[in-house]
Order: structure tokens, then C-alpha cells, then sequence
């Protein structure tokens, strides 16, 4: 992606490094039909955007420490489970066997 964007002289490659890791991340990827940035945090990335058009859902915060990261465990473990669903109808790439 970073090709596609730098300057002929390809000397800003290095500016475009944020935008393209940010489209990457929250680019919907075919083969499991979900975000890198999902997959990761268990939450859609949002952008500021986002919170001026009132976009971003209504999330309620854990009670404690504890309740949070069993709550990440568990959705991580979900959202893990429903990619490892969409990867089986998915062909094998040549290069892997």
C-alpha cells in the first residue's frame, strides 16, 4: 500500500506509514471476514470522526479490573473462534504446502 502512495523520489514513505497501518488494521480482510484491528482489541477502531458525528457505540465501562479483562478474554476467545470458522471455507494459498 505504501507503494502506491510515496513520491516518485520515494523519500516520504515514511509519512504515509500511520495512514496506511491505520487502513490496514480496519480493513475488513476477506479471509475472515473481520479487522486486524478487531481480532486484536475486540473492538472496531474509531476514528475522531467518529465522536463528532456521534458514530461510536455506547460502550459501558467494566466495574473493575478484573471484569474488564475477563470481558476481553472472552470476546477475544469469540472473536477468534468466528475467524477460525471463516478460514476453513477459505482455499489454501500454493505457497503454504
Amino acid at each position: 500500500m505504501v507503494a502506491k502512495l510515496v513520491s516518485t523520489n520515494q523519500h516520504d514513505w515514511d509519512e504515509w506509514l500511520p495512514a496506511t497501518t491505520l487502513a490496514y488494521w480496519t480493513s475488513v480482510h476477506e479471509a475472515t471476514g473481520y479487522t486486524l484491528f478487531y481480532l486484536t482489541s475486540c473492538r472496531e477502531a474509531h476514528i475522531l470522526a467518529d465522536i463528532a458525528f456521534g458514530t461510536t457505540p455506547d460502550n459501558e465501562q467494566a466495574a473493575s479490573l478484573t471484569e474488564f479483562i475477563d470481558t476481553q478474554q472472552r470476546c477475544l476467545h469469540k472473536a477468534y473462534e468466528l475467524a477460525r470458522q471463516e478460514l476453513k471455507g477459505c482455499p489454501v494459498p500454493q505457497e503454504t504446502l
